[in-house]
């Protein structure tokens, strides 16, 4: 909702009206009106989610169907985006649909929703791959957020209009520009399940440490892994060379970014990791600050070639990312590669993506 689509829906709003169908309380902000429908199928812990299941779960799921289904007779829209393919969101929007063949409907994945989900059982993952197939039988237009998620819904529809629009990043102030001292930071979800591999960062950091003691690790973020990261920290003595800023805003981010050196996204090879556009990446190019990181997916897209051999490790190898750690440490970037970076995120901003999104929502 924060990174994708509350962008995409204030730019929009400038020029047509925009209602968001979601999970949050009912109010109008920036020109955006927003509709509850419904609530979350989780609580959150200080563990992490509790998620619900059984007839709890498809109860909650059920309301939610109707809900959405009633908002968008009473809305009557020209168009609705689905922002991902989620059983509930897609059933909903099919009902109406049904009824309204004339209005256009958009599907926007920035997942690989199988994947990226923690399930528990096969009735939830049919669920999830039969909502993919309606979603893509019913949408006049398709935005997807990476290479890979375009060449899926591609091949799973050949005449469907595919549209390549990553998740960008809103432009930050133009004075964060890191620092040299020895601190890196990780940024965003704690979700080993949702493909973000934080449990790699504590044999990363014993790692660096070796050759740089004094160097220390900001987790701001949150999510299911949180206590089982504390405690792997623990084991390897690290606790102190941790700081947790837990869940963060965009307005806290010059506060995060200028007490940086370096930026860690550590990931693996798999699908998830393929599918998504990767915030952390976009973020480090649009300020500047180095980010160590894989090749996979669109990360190649988002940083300048010449960068690519000191930022990209191995992925899951967590000696590769420590030495390229340790080098950037010892070989900060020049201020000239830093302008690179943020030239190339130029073209990564929502400043730039929000007017191609427009463009799609008035020609599809």
């Amino acid at each position: 909702m924060i990174g994708r689509v509350l962008p995409v829906a204030k730019f929009v709003a400038s020029k047509h009206e925009v209602h968001v169908l979601g999970f949050s309380e009912s109010t109008e902000i920036d020109k955006v009106s927003f509709h509850n429908v419904g609530s979350e199928p989780f609580s959150r812990t200080t563990s992490g989610k509790e998620r619900l299941t059984g007839v709890e779960l498809v109860i909650n799921m059920v309301k939610s169907v109707f809900a959405i289904n009633l908002a968008l007779w009473r809305l009557e829209p020209d168009m609705v985006i689905v922002f991902k393919t989620m059983p509930h969101n897609v059933l909903g929007v099919r009902l109406w649909n049904l009824f309204h063949t004339q209005k256009k409907v958009i599907i926007d994945v920035d997942d690989f929703e199988l994947t990226a989900n923690k399930l528990s059982s096969v009735l939830q993952r049919f669920s999830i791959h039969w909502a993919q197939r309606v979603s893509v039988k019913m949408a006049d237009c398709l935005v997807a957020a990476s290479p890979f998620l375009l060449d899926h819904f591609s091949f799973l529809r050949s005449n469907l209009p595919v549209h390549l629009i990553p998740t960008g990043i809103t432009k930050p102030p133009t004075n964060i520009t890191g620092t040299d001292s020895s601190e890196l930071i990780f940024l965003g979800s704690t979700s080993i399940s949702s493909g973000h591999r934080v449990d790699l960062l504590p044999e990363i950091l014993e790692l660096v440490r070796k050759d740089v003691p004094e160097v220390k690790l900001t987790i701001a973020g949150s999510g299911d892994d949180v206590e089982l990261l504390k405690k792997q920290f623990e084991k390897r003595g690290l606790v102190d060379a941790v700081k947790w800023h837990g869940r963060f805003t965009s307005d806290q981010l010059p506060e995060l970014l200028s007490q940086a050196s370096i930026i860690i996204d550590p990931i693996d090879a798999s699908i998830s990791n393929r599918a998504k556009s990767s915030y952390r990446v976009s973020l480090a190019a649009a300020v500047g600050i180095p980010v160590v990181s894989s090749n996979i997916g669109i990360r190649s897209q988002l940083l300048p070639s010449q960068l690519h051999e000191r930022f990209f490790a191995k992925s899951e190898d967590v000696a590769d990312y420590a030495k390229k750690i340790v080098a950037l440490l010892s070989n900060p970037i020049s201020d000239e590669e830093k302008s690179l970076m943020r030239e190339k995120a130029e073209d990564n901003s929502w400043e730039v993506l929000t007017e191609k999104y427009l463009n799609v929502i008035e020609q599809c």
